[in-house]
């Protein structure tokens, strides 16, 4: 073995031959620290002018090294026993310049004489002996500091450094006697690099530093095969870093730190300020690295390229402040994290593009102050558990296109970035137990035909800070169980758009939010069953133009601080066995020209702070088997021409503190098969001209004061009714109000007219007879 150092005048030629090797080599003065590995009966040296002549004939000298080096400005020899050469080259090295360094290159020698040699030695083989007989290193360029081994033939390769794979040759451990003092080089010096560097399982890096500039190519290559799963090629307290006083070149093009395509671990390695990429893991690559900081780098953190290649990152690894991407996951690759940080990378933390493609994020991983925390593209699939995404400057989580998948399970966190989660352009987003908090605009917002967000147990949206717990538009579609929105700036839950839609199932909770617990705009649909819509600070449900929402059973909308329900400018509201109550306004409230409210079997509008329900400004509301009871003024109240209110079997409007209905300002009324009872004033007031009340087979009873009462030109016709209790029937003064009878029924079971009787004059029922009222001055 020939070691050179500090060459710094004239040239050297060595020469040597053997049966294996025949070589001559020329050391040019802008070489240094350079080894040759050499082996041959006679070896000569000799200087070349210009320059100091100098010229030696040596023997070998059988498991010792020759160093040839230069001395008090003159060159010399010695050789050194191989159990010294270390402390040796060590000594040399502290005098030596180090601003030149030399590229090893391995040429093809006797394959069948290196074979024929480790065959038949015992299992520890001198790594040396190995290169002696399978290699004749040529020295030229920069050097690269480690050796490494192939499954392939061992062939000629500029740059790129080669050893025949010993797989086949059983259970053989070597020994490096060369990297030792490669690894010191690096600790001790700038090392420039450029070529590509071929390691495998065999070469272990351990403590080191390396400080490098690029030529277009990656520093370190583990190629396919050349690490298993059981011996992976390991790094440990690896550090590259960019050299700026060196470098050279500032092409990120392909450049990558570290190139697998291979089983690699790396512990507590550090890939950074590249100016490409940290690490390429593909075509088939195993990476797994536990406490590695992949930083700075010009492009991306990891890269994971091409179905079978995977990166595993562990316990403390950190991808941060990378130009693009902390990590990217692409055609088919796959990235698997736990305890891994993300973050303030110029892009995404993670991106996940391709079909195949696949993100697991597990417990511990967080995805901090990056533009996009994930962004899942073109049928690419995150998973994520126990995650954090926040800060972000864009979206926590970002789904988009047809296939492109993100789940996120049990204690995910999205806060604090502009769009907790984004779906668009029939991306998918599946959630459980999954926390979307504080974002600047929408928790999740869901955009696009065939975009959908699905939201399972235990997901909360709360306390966005601009705008929505949810956002839906442009045909998305929103599905919700158990789960809250809540403190919301504007709404929790917004659908707006033609099939546009948010389906929200049992348990879910819209609560507290700073205008409407749920609003359905401009053709938008809403589907509720068993779910709660409380406290919010204007409306429980708003559906607006062209819209509808569809309340199912056991949905309760209470102590919202206005209305319960608002229907207006053409939307529709369907509810089937729903509670309105308690709200500081009404319960449902419909305004506007083919404005719509249908309320079907056991709904309850009760105790709300004004109406049960109020119809206006032609709106209309079509109740069956309805309660409207314990309403502070009206059960129901409908006001202005063209508003109408159809109340059909089996509705009853009870123990209101004032009306159970009242009529006004041209407003009609229709009850068929409806009791109104108990109602603290009248069971119904009609009022003003053009205001009408048609009742059909109802029951007005035991009303405190009178069953029905029309004044102002009002118009009350009833049918096979029953006036009970109270003062039963009161037509006011005033001509222009007027009532038909017929077949109605007094207290006492008295017919009050067998045929049509139409009185506009002022009567009242004292007994069971309708007698003239000359005071007029019944209660309003």
């Amino acid at each position: 073995m020939f070691y050179f150092y500090n060459l710094t005048r004239g040239k050297l030629r060595v020469s040597t031959s053997s049966d294996a090797v025949e070589a001559t080599h020329t050391v040019s003065t802008t070489e240094a620290d350079l080894k040759l590995s050499m082996e041959g009966n006679t070896i000569t040296i000799a200087a070349e002018s210009p320059g100091t002549e100098f010229m030696t004939n040596v023997q070998t000298m059988d498991g010792q090294n020759l160093v040839v080096y230069k001395k008090g400005g003159d060159y010399t020899w010695n050789w050194v026993e191989a159990e010294r050469i270390e402390d040796f080259l060590d000594s040399i090295l502290e005098e030596s310049d180090r601003e030149h360094f030399a590229e090893l290159i391995m040429k093809r020698a006797d394959r069948l004489a290196m074979l024929e040699l480790v065959k038949s030695s015992s299992k520890k083989i001198q790594w040396s002996s190995y290169l002696h007989l399978s290699d004749s290193p040529t020295i030229r360029g920069k050097i690269v500091a480690a050796i490494g081994i192939n499954d392939q033939i061992l062939m000629d390769y500029s740059g790129e450094i080669y050893l025949e794979n010993l797989e086949d040759l059983g259970d053989i451990d070597l020994t490096c006697k060369e990297l030792p003092t490669c690894i010191k080089r690096i600790q001790k010096a700038t090392l420039v690099l450029g070529d590509t560097l071929h390691i495998n399982s065999h070469v272990a890096f351990d403590n080191v530093t390396v400080k490098y500039n690029f030529s277009n190519k990656s520093v370190i290559v583990v190629k396919g095969g050349a690490g298993t799963e059981d011996m992976p090629v390991t790094m440990k307290k690896v550090r590259f870093q960019l050299d700026i006083n060196v470098s050279t070149s500032r092409d990120p093009s392909d450049v990558d730190l570290l190139d697998v395509e291979s089983h690699v671990t790396l512990d507590t390695c550090e890939l950074s300020r590249s100016t490409g990429g940290g690490a390429l893991v593909h075509d088939g690559g195993q990476l797994k690295a536990t406490g590695t900081m992949f930083s700075g780098n010009n492009k991306h953190g990891v890269t994971v390229r091409g179905a079978g290649s995977k990166a595993v990152l562990e316990e403390g690894c950190t991808l941060s402040e990378n130009e693009m991407r902390g990590a990217s996951v692409e055609d088919g690759g796959c990235l698997a994290a736990t305890g891994t940080t993300f973050s303030g990378n110029k892009r995404d933390g993670v991106d996940v593009c391709g079909s195949d493609s696949k993100a697991v994020l597990e417990e511990g991983c967080k995805l901090l102050d990056n533009s996009f925390g994930a962004l899942v593209l073109s049928g690419g699939r995150l998973e994520a558990t126990g995650t954090t995404f926040s800060g972000n400057k864009e979206d926590g989580v970002c789904v988009s296109g047809k296939g492109s998948t993100a789940v996120l399970e049990k204690d995910c966190k999205l806060s604090d970035n502009k769009y907790g989660a984004f779906v668009d352009d029939g991306g998918h987003l599946e959630a459980t137990g999954t926390t979307f908090s504080g974002n600047k605009l929408d928790g999740t917002y869901v955009t696009g035909d065939g975009s959908t967000a699905v939201l399972k147990e235990g997901c909360n949206l709360s306390d966005t800070k601009e705008v929505n717990g949810a956002f839906v538009e442009d045909g998305g579609r929103l599905e919700a169980t158990g789960t809250t929105f809540s403190g919301n700036k504007i709404n929790g839950v917004t659908v707006s758009g033609t099939g546009s839609t948010a389906v929200l199932k049992e348990s879910c909770t819209l609560s507290e939010n700073k205008m409407r617990g749920a609003s359905v705009e401009d053709g938008g649909h809403l589907e509720a069953t068993g779910m709660t819509f409380s406290g919010n600070k204007l409306n429980g449900v708003f559906c607006g133009s062209d819209s509808t929402a569809v309340l199912g059973k056991d949905c309760k909308l209470s102590k919202n601080k206005e209305h319960g329900a608002v229907v207006v400018s053409g939307g529709q509201l369907n509810a089937t066995g729903t509670t309105f109550s308690g709200n500081e306004k009404h319960g449902v409230t419909v305004s506007g020209t083919d404005s719509k409210a249908v309320l079907e079997k056991d709904c309850t509008l009760s105790d709300n702070v004004v109406h049960g329900a109020r119809v206006k400004d032609g709106g209309r509301l079509q109740a069956t088997g309805t309660t409207f009871s314990g309403n502070k003024v009206f059960g129901v109240a409908v006001k202005h021409a063209g508003s109408t209110a159809v109340l059909e079997k089996d509705c009853t409007l009870s123990d209101n503190v004032l009306h159970g209905a009242c009529v006004k300002d041209g407003g009609r009324l229709q009850a068929t098969g409806t009791t109104f009872s108990g109602n603290k004033v009248f069971g119904v007031a009609v009022k003003h001209a053009g205001s009408t009340a048609v009742l059909s087979g109802c029951t007005l009873s035991d009303n405190v004061v009178h069953g029905a009462r029309v004044k102002n030109g009002g118009r009350l016709q009833a049918t096979g009714t029953t006036f009970s209790g109270g003062q039963g029937l009161v037509v006011a003064k005033d001509a222009g109000s007027t009532f038909v009878l017929t077949g109605c029924m007094g207290r006492n079971g008295t017919i009050l007219a067998d045929a049509t009787m139409e009185v506009a004059a002022s009567y009242q029922l004292v007994g069971d007879m309708l007698i003239p009222s000359e005071s007029g001055d019944a209660p309003r």
